[in-house]
C-alpha cells in the first residue's frame, strides 16, 4: 500500500476544511477545522465507540457523523500503534535511502519486517549530526493498523490524503507555540499526555524534530504540585542553615552532592547554558528560588541556585526528564533547551497546568509554561475535559507553512 507520509509536504498548501480522526480503543476520534482570519478554527469533534458492531454496522454509523463525503482526511496512528525508531542515516543514493533504513532497522522493529509499513524522515536540520554522524527517523507501523486506517476512511467515503503519527503532530503544536514566543529556532521540549497513562516527550529546533521519548504520566504530580505550592501561599519555604540526612542539597547544574549518602548523582543535571529570568509570573517571590535572585530581573544561571529533595521524594517522571535532558545536551551541546512546555491530561484545568508547570520549574531549574494550543488553532471557549486528542489537533497543522 502506498500512501503519502506527513513529511512529504503538499505543495499546493490548500485553505479547506480539514478532517483528521484516529482509531481509539472504544472506537474513533475525529476533528473538523476550518480556516478562519487566516488561523484554524475547530468546527466540529468526537468520538464514536464501535460497541461490537459488525463490519458493516460500523461503517454505516461512521457515515451517519455527517461529515463531508470526499473530503480529503488525514489518519493519526495512535502511539501504541508504531515505533518511531532513530538510526545513523544509512551513505546510500537518495532513492535507495528506504531501503538501506529498512534493512538496518530490520532487528529493531516489534514483528516481522515484512509484516510493517516502514517510512523514514530526517531527523532535525539538513546537515544535523551526532557525534559526527547524520541520523534519521524510521516510523514503522503494523501493516494490519495502516490498513485498517484506510479501510476506516474508505468506508466513510473520505479519501485518505496522509498517514501521520503522534510524534509529529506533537512538534507542529510545540513549534506553533514556540513560534508565538519567538523562539522557533531555539531547542524546546513538550511534554504532553496523549492518553491517561502515556505521555510523549519531544524536543524541536527550527520547526524540526530531534528527539521523541515516550514516558509514563504520573497521575499523582498534579495533586504533589498543588501540596507544594499551598505553603508558598502564606511564606517563602526557609532552607535549612545545615544539611541534614533527609535531604539532598545540590546547585543545579552541578553533580556534586553536598549532602553524604547521596545515591542519585548519575540523575542530576550537568551544566547547560539554560537561562530564564525571575520577572517570570511562574516564578514569583514567594518561591524558594527567587530568594537566591540578585535582583527581581537577574538572569539565572544553573549554579545560581539550590533546591532541596527529599532523600526518597524525588518524582519519578522529574528523574525521567533530567536523565532525557541530559543525553540531549550530551548530544546537541550547541542547541541549549530554551524552556519546557507542559500539557497535562485534558480534563486538567489551566490553573493546574500552571501551577504543575511552576512545581516542575523548581524540580528541573529549566523554565516551564503550559502548552499554548491557541498559538496555531482557534479552539474557541471550551472547558476542561473536552479537548480533542492532541495528536489531531497537532495534525491540522502539518501542512502549514510553520509547521
Amino acid at each position: 500500500m502506498k500512501l503519502r507520509w506527513p513529511w512529504q509536504r503538499n505543495a499546493r498548501g490548500n485553505r479547506q476544511d480539514r478532517l483528521v480522526f484516529c482509531s481509539t480503543p472504544e472506537g474513533l476520534a475525529w476533528l473538523r477545522a476550518e480556516p478562519a482570519g487566516g488561523r484554524l478554527r475547530l468546527a466540529s469533534h468526537g468520538e464514536l465507540a464501535r460497541d461490537g458492531q459488525t463490519d458493516a454496522e460500523w461503517t454505516r454509523a461512521v457515515r451517519q457523523l455527517g461529515l463531508p463525503n470526499g473530503s480529503p482526511a488525514t489518519a493519526v496512528l495512535p502511539l501504541q500503534a508504531y515505533q518511531l525508531l532513530q538510526i545513523e542515516a544509512p551513505v546510500v543514493p537518495a532513492d535507495e535511502l528506504r531501503a538501506a533504513a529498512r534493512w538496518r532497522a530490520k532487528d529493531m522493529v516489534n514483528g516481522h519486517i515484512d509484516d510493517v509499513t516502514l517510512d523514514v524522515m530526517r531527523l532535525g536540520q539538513p546537515g544535523s549530526q551526532v557525534q559526527g554522524h547524520e541520523q534519521m527517523f524510521v516510523v514503522a507501523a503494523p501493516n494490519k493498523e495502516v490498513a485498517a486506517a484506510a479501510a476506516l476512511a474508505t468506508g466513510a467515503g473520505w479519501r485518505l490524503a496522509v498517514v501521520d503519527v503522534a510524534d509529529n503532530a506533537q512538534r507542529n503544536l510545540q513549534h506553533a507555540a514556540a513560534t508565538q514566543m519567538d523562539l522557533a529556532d531555539r531547542a524546546t521540549a513538550c511534554l504532553a499526555v496523549h492518553d491517561h497513562k502515556t505521555c510523549l516527550l519531544t524536543i524541536c529546533a527550527g520547526g524540526e524534530l530531534y528527539y521523541s521519548r515516550r514516558l509514563e504520566w504520573d497521575p499523582a504530580l498534579l495533586a504533589r504540585a498543588e501540596r507544594a505550592a499551598a505553603p508558598a501561599a502564606t511564606a517563602a519555604p526557609a532552607l535549612p542553615a545545615t544539611p541534614d540526612s533527609t535531604a539532598h542539597h545540590y546547585m543545579l547544574g552541578d553533580a556534586q552532592m553536598v549532602a553524604a549518602g547521596s545515591d542519585i548523582a548519575a540523575d542530576l543535571p550537568h551544566d547547560a547554558p539554560r537561562s530564564f529570568s525571575f520577572d517570570d509570573p511562574l516564578l514569583s517571590a514567594d518561591d524558594g528560588l527567587a530568594a537566591f535572585a540578585p535582583a527581581a530581573t537577574a538572569a539565572y544561571t544553573p549554579a545560581s541556585a539550590a533546591i532541596e529533595f527529599a532523600a526518597d521524594d524525588t518524582p519519578r517522571m522529574v528523574i525521567e526528564l533530567q536523565r532525557s535532558f541530559d543525553v540531549w545536551e550530551r548530544s546537541w551541546p550547541q542547541l541549549p533547551l530554551s524552556l519546557l512546555m507542559l500539557q497535562p491530561p485534558g480534563e486538567a484545568t489551566h490553573a493546574a497546568s500552571v501551577v504543575a508547570a511552576s512545581f516542575l520549574q523548581e524540580q528541573l531549574g529549566l523554565r516551564v509554561l503550559p502548552l499554548d494550543l491557541s498559538a496555531g488553532l482557534d479552539l474557541g471557549e471550551r472547558p476542561a475535559g473536552t479537548l480533542p486528542p492532541l495528536s489531531l489537533l497537532g495534525a491540522l497543522l502539518r501542512d502549514r507553512p510553520e509547521a
